[in-house]
């Protein structure tokens, strides 16, 4: 094909390429116009038909001067003029007639059209519809007033922390101007304790994080703190740069802030997942916006000039006409919930407001409705021009005063809310409004807002007209003039149940969408990507550049794939995806549960030409959802009986535990009091432990006797904890009752058993020891020479047994101690120790033993005289004596060990090394425990309790002290303790 393309003739390739350039013309969505020197239409393209009705037989031939106003008929000769000249005309604005005589804001650009011989024989003019942008720069002119007199603090700054812009918000709140706050560090405002709260919240910052309603608190320029709720957002450069930060700085209990930008507001306005109409006082529709073809399947084509009763299910056909009698009467009716009909015959729960549209004059000439699903507690209400009528017809009374307290300004929210005309009220005192004995309050306020001070949500009670009161929330805003100079006082008072309001400026709109935390996506039918918010790529890890223009499928799993065009072909369809979960990816290959809405994206004439998306990371949600589901399950399947029940005891719920454990279904005991489970003797019970869960009181481990459905009685164990609303509020109590018969009678078992033991243990201690302590004393003399002296066979026999003797004494004594140990009943004596002479003295005794082994005793003594502690001496030295005695015993033949006691700062140390068999790195978490002994210890001591170290690590801690160890198998072992010096006498 490439081979045949290059041996076309050139004339050919040449009208190929002019075909192609009169397509790409004629499907412009720009207007291309041609005419001549004298402004004579010579060609009129597609886009031009779009943008001002005619047909091209209805325009060629004729003066160009008719599609403009009879004032700017002189415009086009004049620039023709500069274009004959070679001048070429760019990003004109000018306002054009279209077919219906509507007039239209067109930006265009005139170039003159060449011969081959360069001669000018006409002009090209390439015009753009600007109605729309004309309208967004108005109303972004409105948004920086808007914001620059905004209540809220906006604040710009760079990652320095250097204040670089300060809104008029800021001086209200802080007390500083301007002048006084640009390039100071905003740490200035922060109190002492939080200079290094600001840095932190920059370093997130930085990492590209947005930070909504943190709660802190900032110093004004009179020393007094006020709590604030703080909000920060990343400043991006196109590329991404992040370059500062904008911080918006409100009062703690305006938590809410407006969602969307001026743009987006409008994008999202039209394409409203609410639906917004208006219509007559007859109920024809006279407007119908995206949010409602999508909420009920009709266009606004289908709609407009049609009674909106056709929306209506049969049963509820006089309900609009009811309402409507309630608008012409200037009532506003709000958050109204009813039923609607869409086209495919389905129905659908929404929450209706209805407004009166009024005239200057006050005629009530029509009614705006704004319809949406009732599960979406906040939506945009209203397009602008509907925003501005609703504002203007405010249920809320805006007022307008002097410093002296004279109404300037009173709205018809005003008129509705205290019954007074404008006329009745302005150049009246406003005092004239409040009760007989609140007469100084407003010039107390005044005063405060002289001092530039803004009073918000200020709870006060005001006198209609009619002599009845009204609570009302007042808040009070100084009027300035351009140099700062306060000449009067905004009120602005409403029901005290609404204490929410636009908490926003246009401009802060803006910055808070764009930086959305939801992913915000446009994409074409065929699902490539056209738009990228700052929500999505903190969200999916992609930056604009790397997603646009590619498949949005690249973002969803292998198995997933083939779910968007399913999706997209129902979008292209004209239906309102809602709500929908799927798995996404992100750049990093990690998945993430995503939360989708996808609606249709239009054109003026409702073409879909694509679709707009925003996405909720719900990955969290999700695991907490499968957490609930975790706990749900193992509730219900607990072995213990899960009872939920009322502040007056009646069951609410009953798990499977319950019906096990007590043989009544769920059925059986839901909704009656719990005492049936009760014997009668203890059914006061219930009161007395609901009494305290009413006081927030849990209670657990308590027990109790309950009856099951077969009459028999079980001990049970119980818990009660309050369940609490999410305000604290105590509703109810959970119960956790657990069978504990077999317990009980467990408890008796082991009552019995401790009886036997006391009773071993007493004839351990008297009808053993005794005995023994004989024997060893009739050795001792025997062996003393007592009885004649002995041969040597006889005496070593009698050595080996005496040593035995003693051994068996020793074990039954440790036996003994740490029984004493685990009962408690071992008494400690204080008295002052000296720990270098009992060290001292373990040493002596124990040099002699490790000599028959022929192992080296090495003991370092402290330098200097260590001062006494309190203490039981004895307790001492047998632990020092057990740490010794186990290093003698795991030390083989020849080998060392070195014991040490000194002064380490404020604690007195005692450690022995030695070059024993070493403990194995498994085992060593239990060589305190009671009859430890390691698998390797039986190759130098096969019989042993191992209750030297457990008897030791007691005595030490009962002298607030720390023992330890380390060893490694094979080399040996160190073993120490450490008593604290706050002991000593010095």
């Amino acid at each position: 094909m490439v081979q045949e393309a290059t041996t076309q003739p050139e004339g050919k390739k040449e009208g190929g390429s002019l075909l192609q350039l009169a397509a790409i013309v004629e499907e412009s969505h720009d207007a291309i116009i041609g005419k001549t020197l004298d402004g004579i239409i010579t060609s009129w393209n597609g886009g031009a038909t779009k943008m001002f009705g005619y047909l091209p037989e209805e325009v060629i031939g004729k003066p160009m001067t008719n599609l403009f106003p009879p004032e700017l008929k002189d415009e086009l000769p004049r620039l023709l003029e500069k274009v004959r000249r070679g001048e070429i005309i760019a990003d004109y604005d000018s306002i054009w007639l279209r077919k219906d005589g509507t007039r239209a804001d067109v930006e265009f650009s005139i170039s003159p059209v060449h011969t081959e011989g360069s001669a000018i024989i006409g002009a090209s003019l390439v015009g753009r519809d600007i109605t729309a942008r004309k309208t967004a720069e108005e109303s972004m002119r409105q948004t920086q007033l808007i914001v620059e007199n905004s209540y809220d603090a906006i604040i710009g700054e760079t990652l320095d922390s250097i204040i670089t812009g300060w809104n008029g918000g800021a001086a209200k709140m802080f007390g500083y101007t301007a002048q006084e706050s640009i390039g100071k560090n905003i740490s200035f405002l922060a109190p002492p304790e939080m200079q290094d709260e600001m840095p932190k919240l920059l370093e997130r910052i930085k990492a590209g994080e947005v930070i909504a309603d943190y709660d802190t608190v900032r110093v004004r320029k009179d020393g007094s703190r006020i709590a604030v709720a703080l909000s920060i957002s990343p400043i991006k450069t196109e590329d991404g740069a992040i370059i500062g930060a904008s911080l918006v700085k409100r009062d703690i209990r305006a938590r809410k802030k407006a969602e969307e930008s001026m743009r987006q507001i409008q994008l999202i306005v039209e394409n409203s997942y609410d639906a917004i109409i208006g219509e007559t006082l007859d109920s024809i529709i006279t407007g119908w916006n995206g949010g409602a073809a999508k909420m009920f399947g009709y266009t606004a084509q289908e709609s407009i000039g049609k009674n909106i009763s056709f929306l209506a299910p049969p049963e509820m056909q006089d309900e609009m006409p009811k309402l409507l009698e309630r608008v012409k009467a200037g009532e506003v009716i709000a958050d109204y919930d009813t039923v609607r009909v869409r086209k495919d015959g389905s129905r659908i729960d929404i929450a209706l407001s209805i407004s009166p549209i009024q005239t200057e004059d006050g005629t009530i000439i029509g009614a705006s409705l704004v319809k949406r699903d009732i599960t979406l507690s906040k939506a945009a209400e209203e397009s602008m021009r509907q925003t501005q009528l609703i504002v203007e017809n405010s249920y809320d009374a805006i007022i307008g005063e002097t410093l002296d307290a004279i109404i300037t300004g009173w709205n018809g929210g005003a008129a509705k809310m205290f019954g007074y005309t404008a006329q009745e009220s302005i150049g009246k005192n406003i005092s004239f409004l409040a009760p007989p004995e609140m007469q100084d309050e407003m010039p107390k306020l005044l005063e405060r807002i002289k001092a530039g001070e803004v009073i918000a949500d200020y709870d006060t009670v005001r006198v209609r007209k009619d002599g009845s009161r009204i609570a009302v929330a007042l808040s009070i805003s100084p009027i300035k003039t351009e140099d700062g100079a306060i000449i009067g006082a905004s009120l602005v008072k409403r029901d005290i149940t609404l204490r929410k309001g636009a908490e926003e400026s246009m401009r802060q709109i803006q910055l808070i969408v764009e930086e959305s935390h939801d992913a915000i996506i446009g994409k074409t039918l065929d699902g490539i990507i056209t738009s990228w918010n700052g929500g999505a790529v903190k969200m999916f890890g992609y930056s604009p550049s790397e997603v646009i223009g590619k498949p949005m499928t690249n973002l969803f799993t292998p198995e997933l794939k083939d779910e968007l065009p399913r999706l997209l072909e129902k979008v292209r369809r004209g239906e309102v995806i809602a709500d929908y979960d799927s798995i996404w990816l992100r750049e990093d290959g990690t998945q993430a549960n995503v939360e989708f809405s996808i609606s249709p994206v239009h054109t003026e004439d409702g073409t879909i030409i694509g679709a707009s998306l925003v996405g909720r990371d719900i990955t969290l949600r999700k695991k907490s959802e499968e957490s609930l589901r975790q706990t749900q399950l193992i509730v219900e399947n607990s072995y213990d009986a899960i009872i939920g029940e009322t502040l007056d005891g009646i069951i609410t719920t009953w798990n499977r535990g319950a019906v096990k454990m007590f043989g009544y279904s769920p059925e059986e005991a839901i909704g009656k009091p719990v005492i049936f489970l009760l014997p009668l003797e203890i059914q006061n019970e219930v009161s007395t432990l609901l009494n305290k869960i009413k006081e927030g009181e849990a209670i657990a481990d308590y027990d109790s006797v309950r009856v099951r459905k077969d009459g028999v009685q079980i001990d049970i164990a119980l818990s009660i904890s309050p369940i609490k609303t999410e305000d604290g509020t105590i509703i109810g109590a959970s119960i956790v009752e657990r069978d504990i018969t077999a317990r009980k009678k467990s408890d008796r078992q082991i009552k019995e058993l401790n009886e036997v033991r006391s009773k071993f243990i007493s004839i351990m201690s008297h009808q053993l020891r005794t005995p023994l302590t004989v024997v060893n004393w009739n050795l001792e003399s025997v062996l003393d020479g007592d009885f004649g002296k002995l041969d040597d066979t006889v005496q070593k026999f009698l050595l080996a047994t005496h040593k035995s003797s003693v051994e068996i004494t020793h074990r039954i004594h440790d036996l003994l101690t740490a029984i004493d140990i685990e009962e408690g009943r071992i008494v400690f004596e204080k008295d002052e120790v000296a720990l270098d002479s009992i060290a001292a003295a373990v040493m002596n005794e124990i040099t002699k033993r490790s000599e028959l082994k022929n192992i080296a005793c090495e003991y370092i003594a402290p330098e200097g005289d260590l001062p006494t502690i309190e203490g039981d001496g004895e307790k001492i030295r047998a632990a020092i004596n057990k740490m010794m005695e186990n290093a003698i015993i795991y030390t083989k033949e020849n080998g060392k060990i070195i014991a040490r006691l000194e002064r380490k700062g404020d604690k007195v140390r005692f450690e022995v090394k030695d070059s024993g068999v070493g403990i194995p790195t498994p085992e060593q978490h239990r060589v305190f425990t009671r009859f430890f002994r390691a698998s390797n210890a039986t190759v130098m001591q096969p019989d042993s309790f191992g209750l030297g170290l457990f008897i030791a690590k007691s005595f030490i801690e009962q002298h607030e002290g720390t023992i330890g160890f380390e060893s490694k198998e094979g080399e040996g072992s160190t073993f120490w303790f450490e008593i604290p010096m706050k002991l000593a006498h010095s």
